[in-house]
C-alpha cells in the first residue's frame, strides 16, 4: 500500500474511527485502529531478590523498558509503583506502601509518593530509583530469596531505551500456523500485532497501549466491508473472506488469509465439568464431584481447507438441542468462553445434539452427545 493510498484512508476512515463509540458498528473497505499514546502505568515491583543492608533489609528489582519515538508517541511516562510481587518466592501483596526517596539516571524525576516520570533516553541507560517499602509485607522463606517480614527500602534499576517502529509483525496464539488462517465473520483472536525496534525485532512499547501499540490500516483485499464491532481493538475486527491487507506506520502490509464459514469442514465439540473434560457416555454423580450444575459447551481447534483455524465460530454458528428436556436444558447465554452451557435438571440420561448447516460447503457439520446425570440435587447453582 503506498504512502498516498494510506493518507486517503486515514483521511476517509477517520471520522467513523471517531464515532465508533457511540455507533454499534462500523463497516467499510478500509479501518483504521489508531494508535493509544500511554503517558501513564501502574507498576509492580517484581522482587529479583532479598538482601540485608547494615541490618536493614532491602529489595532488589529490575525492570527493562523501551520507548517508541514518533509524532504521536510521549516522550515521557509516569509509572506508578502500586504494589510488590515476590514472583517465585510467594504471592502479591497491595496491602503496602512504596514510597520513592531518590531517583538517578537521565531524564527520569521523582513526582512523589511511589511515581516516578521516565523520559525516552538519547541512548540506552539505566535509572535507578530508590524507596521504601511499608506494611505487611510478609514473610519470603525460599533461601534463594532471603526473608523479608516488614517495612524495608527498595532498589529498582530500569534498563531503558528508545526506538523508532521500522515494521510490523503479526504475534498469533493457540493452533494458528506460520501462515495464519481466519475465519470471515469471526473475532480476529487471539492476535497482537507489534512493531518491530530498529534491530527488527517486535517490542511492546512503554509509551502505547498494549493492545493498541501502533496504527493500523485493514484494507479488504475484495473491496468487501471490513466490520468493526466495538473499540478500535483487532479483537473487534470482522474480516471478509478473500483475505485483507494490514498496513503498520512504516508503510509494510501484511496479508492475512480469510476462508468463509463454507469452508470449515471440521468440527468436534467437547464437553466440561469443573472436574475436565466429559467423554461421551460419562457418569455425573452430584455426591462424588464438587461441581455445579452446569457443562460447559467449547469446541476443539477448527480446521478450513485442511488447514488449523486461528479464529473461534461467529455466534449462531452452531445450535444445539437437548434432546432430553427432563434432565437437562441447554442455557439460551452461555458463559463467557465458551459455545454453549448446558444445565442440569434432573437425573437421568443427558442428551445434546447440535449442528452447523453453513458448515463443510453447506451440508453441514453435527452430532450428538449424551452423559449420565446421578445425585443432581447435590450440584451447587452456578450463581451461588
Amino acid at each position: 500500500m503506498g504512502r498516498i493510498t494510506l493518507v486517503a484512508v486515514l483521511t476517509v476512515v477517520g471520522v467513523a474511527c471517531a464515532d465508533q463509540h457511540e455507533a454499534d458498528e462500523v463497516t467499510a473497505p478500509s479501518i483504521v485502529l489508531p494508535l493509544e499514546p500511554e503517558s501513564a502505568r501502574d507498576w509492580t515491583l517484581y522482587v529479583t531478590a532479598v538482601e540485608d543492608d547494615a541490618g536493614r533489609p532491602r529489595v532488589r528489582s529490575e525492570r527493562d523498558v523501551t520507548f517508541a519515538t514518533g509524532d504521536r508517541y510521549p516522550e515521557s511516562v509516569v509509572v506508578d509503583l502500586i504494589q510488590i510481587v515476590r514472583g517465585r518466592c510467594g504471592a502479591s501483596d497491595e496491602s503496602v506502601t512504596l514510597t520513592v526517596d531518590e531517583v538517578t539516571g537521565p531524564g527520569a524525576t521523582a513526582l512523589g509518593g511511589g511515581r516516578v516520570r521516565l523520559t525516552a533516553p538519547a541512548a540506552p541507560s539505566d535509572v535507578v530509583v530508590r524507596g521504601r517499602i511499608e506494611g505487611d509485607v510478609g514473610e519470603i522463606t525460599r533461601a534463594s530469596c532471603g526473608v523479608l517480614e516488614s517495612a524495608a527500602d527498595f532498589v529498582l534499576t530500569v534498563h531503558q531505551r528508545a526506538t523508532p517502529v521500522t515494521g510490523l509483525q503479526l504475534r498469533t496464539h493457540g493452533p494458528c500456523g506460520p501462515e495464519p488462517l481466519y475465519l470471515a465473520g469471526a473475532p480476529l483472536s487471539p492476535a497482537t500485532f507489534a512493531p518491530l525496534d530498529d534491530a527488527g525485532e517486535p517490542f511492546a512499547p512503554i509509551n502505547a497501549a498494549p493492545d493498541a501499540m501502533v496504527d493500523l490500516t485493514v484494507t479488504s483485499s475484495t473491496g468487501a466491508d471490513v466490520v468493526l464491532a466495538g473499540d478500535p481493538r483487532p479483537e473487534n475486527l470482522r474480516l471478509p473472506a478473500g483475505g485483507v491487507s494490514v498496513a503498520g506506520p512504516a508503510g509494510e502490509a501484511l496479508t492475512l488469509r480469510v476462508v468463509d464459514l463454507a469452508d470449515v469442514d471440521a468440527l468436534e465439540l467437547s464437553f466440561h465439568s469443573l472436574e475436565g473434560p466429559m467423554e461421551p457416555g460419562a457418569r455425573l454423580d452430584g455426591e462424588a464431584v464438587v461441581g455445579v450444575d452446569r457443562i460447559r459447551v467449547t469446541h476443539r481447534p477448527l480446521t478450513a481447507l485442511g488447514e488449523a483455524l486461528c479464529s473461534d465460530l461467529p455466534a449462531g454458528a452452531v445450535q444445539l438441542e437437548a434432546v432430553t428436556p427432563g434432565t437437562c436444558a441447554v442455557r439460551a447465554t452461555p458463559d463467557e468462553g465458551d459455545l454453549a452451557t448446558v444445565q442440569t435438571l434432573d437425573d437421568g440420561a443427558c442428551g445434546v445434539e447440535w449442528s452447523a448447516p453453513a458448515l463443510a460447503g453447506g451440508a453441514g457439520l453435527g452430532g450428538a452427545f449424551t452423559v449420565e446425570l446421578v445425585n443432581t440435587e447435590a450440584l451447587l447453582p452456578a450463581g451461588d
